[in-house]
């Protein structure tokens, strides 16, 4: 038994509706890959700085000098001989430039070379820089 007047719903009507949805993905979907893009970087960046200020905790608690190597994608720690720590960079970030050897010294000090640039897929920026003064910094390079 069929009730008057209900139809199903055509091809194009089902082109439209899959045209719409397509065009709006098309519009807000850059912006949220950008700012995911961006929160990953971020989240790198501020988790690499804990793993810096534990270095830093850990020198002063254990009154022995740690220091910190980057290799492969990879930020060792170490006292003495022995590895007490590492952080692992995501795929999708790297590090700008070299990194040297970092010292954390049992007074709570940080000899730094120079500050880490870390940098995701689409050239955005984020710096590390440690100071005696300051401890650990994260800034911005908002590049991209």
């Amino acid at each position: 038994m069929r009730t008057v007047g209900c139809r199903g719903t055509t091809l194009i009507e089902l082109l439209v509706v899959l045209f719409l949805i397509a065009l709006i993905s098309g519009l807000v979907g850059p912006p949220v890959a950008a700012r995911l893009d961006k929160l990953s970087l971020q989240n790198t960046a501020s988790s690499l700085a804990s793993e810096l200020r534990k270095a830093q905790a850990s020198a002063r608690t254990k009154q022995s000098a740690v220091f910190m190597n980057y290799d492969n994608q990879e930020f060792r720690f170490f006292r003495q001989s022995e590895e007490i720590g590492s952080f692992k960079l995501p795929a999708s970030i790297s590090v700008v430039g070299s990194v040297g050897t970092y010292v954390f010294l049992p007074s709570g000090q940080i000899v730094a070379p120079a500050p880490i640039d870390l940098k995701n897929e689409r050239g955005r920026i984020m710096r590390l820089k440690a100071s005696t003064l300051d401890g650990i910094v994260v800034t911005s390079g908002d590049q991209g």
